[in-house]
C-alpha cells in the first residue's frame, strides 16, 4: 500500500503475506539473517554436509543443517527449507543451548537472530 502523501510515521511490510517466517536472508547465501554462518556450516559438516566451510549457505549446508534439526530439535519435515516448522526447531534448541528467551513460533526476530549469532559464533570456535 502506499500512501499519498508520504506519511512520515508509517512503516511498510514487505515480508511475506502467506504467514510464511522464512525473511531474513540476503543474497549472498545467508538465510538466516544474521552476520556470519561459518560455525552453522561446521554443524552442518557433521550431519552430512561435504562442501567447503565457506559462510555461503547453499542447499547442502541447509541439509546438513537440517539433518542436525532432525536428530535433536524436533524438526520432522522431509524437506530442507527455512520455514516456520524449521524455525521452530532452531528456537528450541536456541532455548536450551543458546539463552533464547522468546517464544517458539517460528519467527525469526531479534531475540532468534541474537541467540543464534551465539551459537554460532561458539561453534564457530569450537567446532
Amino acid at each position: 500500500m502506499t500512501f499519498d502523501p508520504p506519511e512520515a510515521w508509517h512503516i511498510e511490510y514487505t515480508g511475506p503475506l502467506d504467514g510464511s517466517a522464512s525473511g531474513g536472508g540476503d543474497a549472498a547465501g545467508n538465510p538466516f539473517g544474521i552476520p556470519r554462518t561459518l560455525g552453522l556450516q561446521k554443524i552442518a559438516r557433521l550431519y552430512g554436509y561435504d562442501g567447503a566451510l565457506d559462510q555461503v549457505f547453499g542447499s547442502g549446508s541447509m541439509a546438513g543443517f537440517a539433518g542436525f534439526l532432525r536428530a535433536n530439535w524436533g524438526y520432522l519435515d522431509a524437506d530442507d527449507e527455512l520455514g516456520r516448522r524449521m524455525w521452530c526447531a532452531i528456537q528450541r534448541w536456541l532455548a536450551a543451548r543458546w539463552g533464547y528467551e522468546g517464544g517458539i513460533d517460528g519467527v525469526p526476530g531479534p531475540l532468534t537472530r541474537a541467540a543464534l549469532v551465539r551459537a554460532d559464533a561458539a561453534n564457530e570456535a569450537a567446532l
